[in-house]
């Protein structure tokens, strides 16, 4: 077998052939073609297995994205399309591409790469990890009788700027992490060309203090009389913006009879609602990640004043395997690859994706096993008085200890013990949130972060 870049108008179309019969959807192969053939057609990179008879077997293409990370913004290379003829499934086909595109992707820049997969344990033996759980809530259009709209509510329309939009994403859901940074053809995506014919509706929401909210949301047919509103994406830039947005499908309760969207782990829609039982809650989609190049991710975290160690294995990326120092100097974070160095921590390539996008924490990732942090001996009796004053000790998952100095009640410190004495130290794996995905029409569908931004 082999693996190369398919190029070739021919090519491409078997390839789409293929992942016809993958996903029994359906494919108009003339129309295919003109597509291919116009001059401006934009295409991303597509990889191809090849039998020994030299027949196509498996296909899969590769879309790149500038995603926000820790402030910043780094290449994210997506995985979609993937197909195999049902015929020569099982050998090793799929694998053989990702073993040849991991490092083509790493080539060309890419930081991270994402998928969207109908098995989670299948792609984590390509290193992949689940990296979000979205919560879908489903509620009657009635249960948001008692919240009201009082700000400017306008639908935009295809041509018009996105500059507003684009206004309300920044302020938060964009510089999340994984948030895609999009372009105007990537808005056109989500926004859609033509809402009567496509029934996908947008609408812009403004008070005094400029855009406050926006709602995309599509129609979905229950029966002959009766319309659902599946929610595309409800992004806000000020908290008051979601109860606007709410109040304002409240007035469509009268067309439709539950809405149903994807909303940030920590936003309380419950409390918000007058009756709590009346929302039903439910996973989505549960897209995964890995790193593409550990150096690069770590570089980008912040550890003012922390040194430390990180095995990583990863069998399918030999630039990735081996332990890393990272270390802050002059103001920056640098991370480099060590030879014959003791490990702080070690763990495999997709726990230290989901540590690196904030998906899960230091002391959640200690619950799975082959994460190691060395030098942990039982906890120490905190001292009544002395690195932080009197207070309660508790041990906490990973024995980290949680200092909760007295008189205090909203805030707490994490000090650790380690070579036997207590020292301050900064928790550098803190649980963000980050990289809730929803829907949109590229192969990745669409990424969105879910809570706080970097």
């Amino acid at each position: 077998m082999s693996v190369r870049e398919l190029t070739s108008t021919e090519d491409l179309l078997e390839c789409g052939r293929i992942q016809n019969i993958a996903f029994v959807s359906p494919w108009d192969p003339e129309k295919s073609r003109r597509e291919l053939e116009k001059p401006d057609a934009r295409r991303n990179p597509v990889f191809g297995n090849f039998n020994a008879e030299g027949r196509l077997t498996a296909c899969m293409c590769f879309p790149f994205y500038q995603v926000a990370y820790e402030g910043g913004t780094v290449s994210m290379a997506g995985v979609g399309g993937v197909a195999s003829l049902p015929e020569c499934r099982q050998g090793g086909a799929v694998r053989e591409i990702f073993q040849a595109a991991l490092p083509w992707m790493r080539k060309q820049g890419a930081v991270f790469s994402a998928l969207y997969p109908f098995s989670h344990r299948y792609y984590r033996q390509f290193g992949y990890e689940l990296c979000q759980m979205p919560v879908q809530q489903q509620v009657p259009a009635e249960a948001l009788k008692g919240l009201s709209c009082t700000c400017r509510v306008r639908m935009v329309m295809p041509g018009e700027d996105f500059a507003p939009l684009s206004s309300v994403y920044q302020s938060w859901l964009g510089r999340c992490n994984f948030a895609v940074q999009r372009d105007r053809r990537l808005w056109e995506q989500l926004v859609g060309s033509d809402p009567l014919r496509e029934r996908r509706y947008t609408y812009l929401f403004e008070d005094d203090g400029g855009p406050l909210a926006y709602l995309v949301f599509t129609v979905q047919d229950d029966a002959p009389h009766a319309k659902g509103g599946v929610v595309r994406e409800l992004a806000f830039a000020r908290p008051q913006g979601l109860t606007q947005v709410l109040g304002f499908l409240y007035r469509l309760a009268a067309q439709y009879k539950w809405f149903r969207f994807t909303l940030p782990e920590h936003v309380p829609l419950a409390a918000l609602l007058p009756e709590s039982f009346e929302s039903q809650a439910s996973f989505g989609e549960q897209p995964m990640a890995r790193l593409v190049n550990v150096e690069q991710a770590l570089a980008h975290k912040p550890a003012p004043g922390v040194s430390y160690t990180v095995a990583v294995h990863d069998p399918l990326l030999p630039e990735n395997d081996g332990v890393f120092r990272v270390a802050a100097e002059n103001g920056r974070t640098t991370a480099a690859k060590q030879t014959g160095e003791a490990a702080d921590l070690t763990l495999d390539i997709g726990t230290l994706t989901q540590l690196c996008l904030g998906s899960l924490s230091l002391d959640e990732a200690m619950f799975k096993p082959g994460v190691i942090l060395a030098g942990l001996p039982p906890p120490p009796r905190v001292p009544e008085r002395g690195l932080l004053g009197g207070g309660t000790a508790v041990l906490t998952p990973g024995n980290r200890i949680c200092f909760f100095p007295h008189k205090t009640t909203h805030t707490s410190v994490r000090i650790c013990h380690a070579k036997g004495r207590l020292e301050r130290r900064p928790f550098a794996w803190k649980r963000r949130h980050a990289a809730c995905f929803t829907s949109s029409d590229h192969p990745l569908r669409g990424y969105r972060s879910a809570c706080h931004p970097s």
